[in-house]
Order: C-alpha cells, then sequence, then structure tokens
C-alpha cells in the first residue's frame, strides 16, 4: 500500500531535481555557483525519504526504527549516486582532498535533508488519518 498524497509530492519534488540538474549541467550551475549542488544534494534526501516512508512498509514499527531505517536508505542513496559520479567521471580520485571533502559533505547533506524528510512526511502520514505505530 502506497500512500498516495507522500508518494505524489515525492515525485513532485523528484521532477524538480531532475530539472534543476539538467539545468545545472546545461548552464555548468555546478560549477559556476557553489550552493547549487548543496541545494541539490539536500532536496534528493528529502525526496528519497518522503519516497520511502509513502511505501508504509514501516507503519508497524516505532518512530526510532522508522527514522534509522530512513536514514541508513537515504545514506545507501547518497553512496550510490557518489559511485555513480565517479563512474560518469563527474568527478575523479585525482582530486585528491577536494574529492574527499565533496564526497563527506554531500552524503551529511542527503541526511540533513532526510531529516527534514522524515519530520515532512510524519506530517503529511499523520494528516492522512492511517494509523501510525501500533
Amino acid at each position: 500500500m502506497i500512500d498516495k498524497p507522500l508518494f505524489k509530492r515525492s515525485l513532485f519534488i523528484f521532477f524538480v531535481i531532475s530539472i534543476l540538474n539538467w539545468m545545472g549541467l546545461f548552464f555548468y550551475l555546478h560549477w559556476t555557483i557553489w550552493w547549487f549542488d548543496v541545494f541539490l544534494h539536500f532536496l534528493g534526501g528529502f525526496c528519497a525519504v518522503c519516497a520511502l516512508l509513502s511505501l508504509n512498509y514501516f507503519r508497524h514499527l516505532s518512530f526510532r526504527k522508522t527514522f534509522v531505517i530512513a536514514l541508513i536508505g537515504v545514506f545507501c542513496i547518497g553512496v550510490l549516486w557518489e559511485i555513480f559520479e565517479l563512474i560518469i567521471g563527474g568527478t575523479s580520485f585525482s582530486d585528491g582532498s577536494i574529492y574527499w571533502f565533496d564526497t563527506v559533505s554531500d552524503l551529511i547533506l542527503d541526511i540533513g535533508g532526510g531529516m527534514l524528510g522524515i519530520k515532512y512526511s510524519l506530517k503529511v502520514l499523520t494528516k492522512s488519518r492511517l494509523p501510525l505505530y501500533a
């Protein structure tokens, strides 16, 4: 079962992220505006958690377990994204300390967006009047 309001919102956010990422690549915004990548990673973490929690597989779990699972999920998605960037040549190990700083900061931003996504998702799920945390 999917919580449709939350899933639709996460799908909309994913669409916005896709458009912004395309614009960032086309207009070189990732390289000319320092905070553009920061914003996209934060928004990506937010979107990933909203989509994950919309699946309703976690309704029977406690808040603590849901929180941990959501953060682990967004961390794994962030790591996969960083590996994808490495494979397509968006970044490279030869950048040295810049690579590691960028990767760690991207993962921290993913988790930060995920934390806000958890708060937002619980607010939307509570409004939908579905039972939370039995």
